[in-house]
């Protein structure tokens, strides 16, 4: 069966020779009896298995692996097994830490890669989107509103706050209510800053707060304004 992809992701990849020495350190560890090694971390058991399902199955750190070009579909970026480094349920299956943030396992390996040198080739990084559009190719506003849905898409639930500074800025009229649609059907919540008319008048007015020199106003003056643009916003 063939699967249809709107996006790849290109890129080189290597294992640093320090990392790969690291490894074989903590192999040696392991073969004195240590438990907690660098090879038990949830972020190397994630490597290994991204390493096998996208890069060279019979890689085994030994030595240094030279870049070699990745591209990764959606279905091959998520065939490899990526481990949480949250705690796991207890025996009553309660989560230990329902405080915590909880981090999409993928996300978390990818950004950790590429928060080093042992890893990615920054620079070479392309994401090709539908019919093969890149980002640069992009207008300011159709960026604007891939990175917030693709923030929505990631992180949304129901324990998510999203502070969105202007987040309409550079939108065209008909995707500023795009944005609001999706805004109002988060499943977490959202608190949002705005100077635009049809962003005020796309929205809930009981919700609406005017800052003023660092202070909320909250007078006859502004309920009047909201009031008035309440009426506005009904009209065709």
């Amino acid at each position: 069966m063939q699967h249809y992809t709107s996006s790849r992701l290109t890129m080189k990849f290597k294992v640093d020779r320090r990392y790969a020495e690291r490894v074989q350190e903590a192999l040696a560890a392991e073969a004195r009896g240590e438990l907690e090694t660098l090879r038990s971390t949830p972020y190397f058991r994630s490597l290994a298995s991204f390493i096998e399902k996208n890069v060279d199955e019979q890689y085994d750190f030994e030595q240094a692996l030279r870049k070699r070009p990745v591209e990764l579909s959606s279905q091959r970026l998520l065939a490899a097994s990526y481990v949480s480094e949250r705690p796991e349920d207890d025996e009553d299956g309660e989560e230990q830490a329902q405080q915590q943030i909880q981090d999409d396992p993928t996300v978390s390996f990818f950004t950790q890669a590429a928060d080093n040198n042992y890893f990615l080739d920054k620079e070479g990084l392309k994401l090709s989107l539908k019919g093969g559009l890149e980002l640069d190719q992009l207008s300011d506003g159709e960026y604007q509103l891939l990175f917030l849905f693709a923030l929505i898409d990631l992180f949304d639930a129901e324990n998510t706050l999203f502070l969105l500074d202007e987040a309409d800025s550079h939108l065209h009229y008909q995707n500023i209510d795009r944005l609001w649609g999706i805004l109002k059907r988060l499943k977490g919540r959202a608190i949002t800053t705005t100077h635009l008319r049809d962003s005020i008048t796309a929205n809930e007015f009981h919700a609406i707060k005017v800052v003023e020199q660092g202070h909320i106003r909250d007078d006859d003056k502004l309920k009047q304004l909201i009031a008035r643009l309440s009426i506005l916003s009904r009209a065709t």
